[in-house]
């Protein structure tokens, strides 16, 4: 298994990036177990863990899929200010 498979994030990297500067390469970070705070982190890392989901690619590859679906989503919710009503977009979200 690839190590791209591996670390699996509990908050997407699209949905993270929305929170970022640097072009969307670093965050900022407050530790909440011991109230450290890092100004610039690296996005890559935050909020995920081995094997998060499952060890099986397939579904990291399911869920890669769905957050595709939810990033078209989000993007048109902020450029356009948006927000389904009905119908399966509101379902996707």
């Amino acid at each position: 298994m690839s190590s791209k498979k591996r670390s699996q994030h509990f908050v997407p990297r699209h949905y993270l990036r929305r929170f970022c500067f640097d072009d969307g390469n670093r965050i900022r970070i407050l530790t909440i177990k011991d109230g450290s705070y890092i100004p610039e982190g690296g996005l890559k890392g935050q909020c995920a863990k081995s094997h998060f989901y499952h060890t099986d690619p397939g579904v990291e590859d399911a869920l890669t899929e769905f957050e595709g679906r939810a990033e078209q989503h989000l993007k048109k919710i902020v450029d356009e200010h948006w927000l389904p009503t009905d119908g399966p977009d509101r379902n996707d979200i």
